[in-house]
């Protein structure tokens, strides 16, 4: 069906004083925040042989800490402050059945990705799956107006996603991949791509759950102590269970230096994404925040030696052209 054109319904308000009114900064920050997050779980799934699947499960586990303890501080500061600090107790299943979405669907299934598909075809992969799912559930779920604008610079970023997956796999003939996954099977290759489906899918239904639940005027750190204490508990836990404590000892003590950088950068981009959602619809805030695709794909090459092709470098450009196209002001939406 051909979507009706409405003229002259206003554009979001993603504007106002201070960065904490600003959704495009606050957007680009997060993006940011992701892409070094992501460089540095790129380089922690090049020792998931050392731990297998628990050691994912850490990973995941421990990025959570460094956004865990922020929101907690937080919440402290707002109960000293005699603020509504913790969630009330009738929001609690709905925050734990998305906590669990977004670490065990999101951030482990992204873990997973790397360790079989690289940076370079995984950040893509995830963001065109965000992307869609935000779109849909966030018109389904809150109304959030779906404009000309937002239409077009979606199309733009989901061909430069298209490009920078193609550019940095196929874009020359040697193909530096991941050392455990020289030699890619069918099933491997198969395994990561459904495992980058499931996280963007969970990415993109926890921003547009997270969205419902600043409308309810629940504070941000309120809902980020629950993901970060659930998923981190229960992450840690089933890696102590597969892995066992002494190879999971051994691999903190390795790696601690950029397990940190990992979590302390998606501290960020977490709290930027939160803070942005209640100023910004989902759609446009996932468009933004998909210029980190540009940004890991030269990571990936610079880094860890994954391939930039012609397409790739095409698909930095579109990204470019499609936050440029997000600058102006938005007048026409669709029903």
């Amino acid at each position: 069906m051909v979507p009706n054109c409405e003229v002259g319904t206003p554009a979001e308000p993603d504007s106002g004083s201070g960065v904490l009114h600003n959704g495009v900064a606050l957007g680009c920050t997060a993006a940011v925040g992701y892409s070094l997050a992501n460089l540095a779980l790129r380089r922690l799934s090049d020792t998931a042989w050392s731990g297998g699947s628990g050691w994912e499960m850490w990973v995941t586990a421990i990025k959570t800490l460094p956004m865990g303890i922020a929101a907690w501080i937080l919440v402290l500061r707002r109960r000293v402050l005699r603020q509504d600090a913790f969630p009330p107790l009738r929001m609690l299943p709905a925050l734990a059945g998305t906590a669990l979405l977004m670490q065990f669907g999101g951030n482990l299934s992204f873990q997973m990705a790397l360790g079989y598909l690289g940076l370079g075809v995984t950040v893509p992969l995830v963001f065109a799956c965000i992307i869609c799912t935000g779109a849909i559930l966030g018109r389904t779920l809150l109304g959030d107006p779906i404009t000309l604008k937002i239409i077009q610079a979606m199309g733009v970023m989901l061909v430069a996603i298209v490009l920078l997956s193609i550019g940095t796999t196929f874009g020359q003939s040697d193909i530096a991949v991941p050392s455990q996954v020289s030699s890619r099977s069918s099933v491997r290759i198969l395994t990561g791509i459904g495992a980058g489906v499931l996280s963007g899918c969970s990415y993109g239904a926890v921003g547009v759950l997270i969205r419902r639940f600043l409308q309810s005027e629940l504070a941000v750190e309120s809902i980020l102590i629950v993901f970060s204490t659930l998923g981190g508990v229960l992450l840690a836990t089933g890696a102590i269970e597969l892995s066992g404590w002494q190879v999971i000892q051994q691999g903190t003590v390795r790696d601690w230096p950029i397990l940190m950088t990992a979590g302390s950068a998606n501290a960020i981009g977490f709290f930027a994404v939160a803070h942005a959602l209640r100023v910004m619809d989902v759609n446009r805030l996932n468009v933004i925040n998909a210029s980190q695709n540009a940004m890991c794909a030269v990571g990936a090459v610079v880094l860890f030696d994954e391939q930039l092709g012609l397409p790739a470098v095409i698909g930095i450009v579109l990204t470019i052209v499609g936050l440029l196209g997000l600058g102006r002001r938005i007048e026409t939406s669709v029903k």
